[in-house]
């Protein structure tokens, strides 16, 4: 019976202090053990039947076809057939952001640099947890900071040093004896201290991000509907009093061990023999107040209480667990065994009577104990021998051998054991489809089934398994996002630079390493960090050539279709370039081309911009049609020249004949004026003579009058 779980009103009803805080979170791991139970007793006894542990409980006959064991390991050779990969990208793919491009290639190379180490866990932690996932139904790993720091020398103090002879004085170390810089005599202390000792702080000397792999019977959390709801988690770890007492001084020799693990009859438990006696103390993470705390069952005071020394935005040091089956009802595992346990118990129910019928299966029967012959026919005869019989007309009328032996009938036992097979076969087919282990992903096929068929089969069977294989690189995603988040958030940038080799690089990069450094230390959010699916599961070669060939295909169509475009106009090159990006992104493992297709966006739109700047080059057939035009041109303007000039000519003629004419005018005009002038000189001469003549006659009529 489980015990009664008392429900807690506010946090005031503890107070803070080693006492209140124990029976704080006695409380909180009893409500969340309650809360487990039934999942670890399940979890326990599914890891049994993988293993096949029934030794107590076998019974005589009893046969079991291990089809968990064999559908557990085609999983996990599925879902992890090679180590993990890496790819970090940033969020704003722009072609033109180089330092976030450098800065992704940091974390890649640190992140995948770090797996391919021999001292690391990663990878089989990982494999651990998809143990865990496929059998109990819940995978952990959490991650830990581990920086190793050399302690400083004192440094002495400074006091006021004086020279006898000169005078001089200087600030020097406190023991030192130095000459004086200004005459080289020997400068004496005189006590008084300028600056005093210290003692420089730690120097760390080296720093690393562990993945450590948590047992599921080792995990616990606030019970919840989700989580996003958590409140807490806790991982724990059995230590020895040493270890306790080095970890905790002030506790560690109080805190009771368990001393019975020695005596547990689980033959699971990988601690049963263990000599050591352990206590198991739980580190308890608290989103709600970002603390840290250290707790032992039974133990009446909290061994100790840390803020929060990672910083992480999630606050745990884990990501969401791989876990079963899981609603939003309650966040709890649920093995994919316990549901198709039913048909895995028939299968072997049917297969104990199968054992068993064919252990009845032997040629057996009933004879005339009198007839002395018949028994050794059955017992003493080999081959090509004759036995003699008494009596042998007797034995005739009796009906022979027939007659005399009655044999066990087999054709019922038979009969029932093809039934049997059959349905067994019926079952295991039902098996298939349950769990989603169809008869094509075990490499058997049915005789007379069509393509279409076997391809329907295949995406069915694949499509479950698809959502595993994501759930899966969910978690291993998440595992290294956490780890990229702690190296951003605490490594040195010294050892950023060692760790991803970036002070090796040339040309533009070699300028960039240090503001990609500082912007992965700054702005860690711009990056997506992601282990896809096919870069852990074990690849299908054959589909995987296929995949590829159709990849290249489209890409050979799209440049076929597109090369007349870009050739026309140049400028579409990048934006055909950015459409073929998008594309491929819908094939699997496209990411890894996406690097390749941003140099050539970038690559595109500078040759654009260098031709935009540069004359455009020769085109033979441009050529002729310009010289061709230029010629023609010249031919044009020969032509015009010469209208232009026998126009002129025309023009220098009616000018010569206008100026002819304006001369002829003039002189006639000329001629003109000298006869009018003649004219008038004429008629004036005349007029004088006129009036000389008028005169004289007056004065002859005057002289005739007086008669002078």
């Amino acid at each position: 019976m489980s015990e009664t779980v008392n429900k807690m009103e506010s946090q005031d009803q503890f107070e803070y202090s080693p006492t209140g805080l124990a029976a704080k979170w006695a409380a909180e791991m009893l409500a969340a053990e309650e809360n487990q139970k039934h999942a670890l007793e399940s979890g326990a006894k599914v890891v049994k039947r993988f293993l096949d542990n029934r030794s107590e409980l076998r019974n005589d006959g009893e046969t079991r076809v291990n089809l968990f064991t064999s559908n557990v390991q085609t999983l996990q050779a599925l879902l992890y057939g090679k180590e993990p990969k890496v790819d970090v990208k940033r969020r704003f793919a722009d072609h033109d952001d180089k330092v976030a491009r450098l800065g992704a290639e940091i974390l890649q190379r640190l992140l995948n640099t770090d797996i391919e180490r021999d001292s690391d866990t990663y990878a089989g932690a990982l494999e651990n947890c998809l143990e865990d996932r496929l059998l109990p139904g819940l995978g952990q790993m959490r991650l830990r900071y581990e920086a190793d720091f050399e302690e400083q020398d004192e440094v002495p103090p400074i006091n006021d040093h004086a020279c006898p002879a000169c005078t001089t004085r200087t600030p020097m170390p406190v023991g030192e004896a130095q000459p004086c810089p200004s005459c080289g005599g020997e400068m004496q202390d005189t006590g008084k201290e300028l600056a005093p000792a210290y003692t420089p702080d730690p120097v760390k000397t080296h720093e690393d991000v562990d993945c450590d792999y948590v047992h599921w019977e080792d995990f616990r959390w606030s019970p919840c509907r989700t989580w996003d709801e958590t409140r807490w988690v806790a991982f724990k770890a059995p230590m020895t009093r040493d270890a306790m007492v080095k970890r905790f001084p002030e506790y560690g020799s109080q805190i009771p061990l368990a001393q019975t693990r020695n005596f547990s009859k689980d033959e699971n438990d990988g601690l049963k023999n263990d000599p050591w006696a352990r206590a198991d103390v739980w580190e308890i993470w608290s989103k709600e107040d970002r603390k840290v705390y250290w707790w032992v069952k039974g133990f009446d005071k909290i061994l100790d209480v840390k803020d929060d020394t990672l910083g992480l935005d999630g606050f745990f040091p884990c990501p969401r667990p791989l876990i079963a089956n899981v609603t939003t009802t309650k966040f709890i595992q649920r093995s994919d065994f316990i549901l198709a346990q039913d048909l895995y118990d028939e299968i072997d129910m049917v297969s104990t009577r199968i054992t068993l019928l064919e252990r009845a299966i032997a040629v057996r029967g009933v004879y005339d104990k009198s007839d002395e012959g018949i028994r050794r026919l059955l017992s003493e005869a080999v081959a090509n021998e004759l036995i003699p019989i008494d009596n042998f007309a007797a034995f005739k009328e009796k009906g022979g051998l027939s007659g005399v032996v009655d044999w066990l009938p087999l054709e019922q036992i038979v009969g029932a054991l093809t039934v049997l097979r059959e349905y067994r076969s019926e079952l295991m087919q039902v098996l298939y489809q349950v769990t989603g282990m169809s008869d094509i992903m075990r490499g058997q096929s049915q005789s007379g089934a069509t393509a279409t068929e076997q391809s329907l089969k295949a995406k069915f069977a694949s499509a479950r398994v698809q959502r595993l294989q994501n759930d899966f690189a969910r978690f291993a995603s998440d595992v290294q996002a956490l780890k990229a988040e702690i190296i951003s958030k605490h490594f040195d940038p010294q050892t950023i630079v060692e760790r991803s080799n970036i002070q090796y690089m040339v040309g533009a990069d070699q300028q960039l390493a240090q503001q990609a450094v500082g912007l992965v230390k700054s702005n860690f959010y711009q990056y997506r960090i992601e282990v896809k699916p096919e870069s852990v599961s074990m690849a299908d070669m054959a589909a995987v050539k296929q995949e590829r060939s159709e990849f290249l295909m489209a890409i050979s169509q799209f440049l076929q279709s597109s090369l007349p475009v870009g050739q026309a106009a140049p400028w579409a090159m990048p934006y055909l370039l950015q459409m073929l990006q998008w594309a491929i992104a819908g094939f699997r493992g496209g990411s890894t081309i996406e690097g390749v297709l941003d140099q050539m966006v970038l690559a595109a739109t500078q040759a654009v911009q260098q031709a935009q700047m540069q004359p455009p080059p020769p085109n033979p057939q441009l050529e002729v049609a310009q010289v061709k035009a230029q010629a023609e041109g010249q031919k044009a303007q020969m032509g015009i020249a010469q209208q232009q000039a026998k126009m002129r000519a025309d023009l220098a003629a009616k000018l010569m004949d206008l100026k002819a004419h304006q001369a002829k005018t003039a002189a006639d005009i000329h001629k003109s004026n000298l006869d009018a002038a003649h004219s008038q000189a004429e008629h004036e001469q005349s007029m004088q003579q006129l009036e000389a003549q008028q005169r004289a006659e007056a004065m002859k009529a005057t002289s005739k009058e007086t008669g002078a």
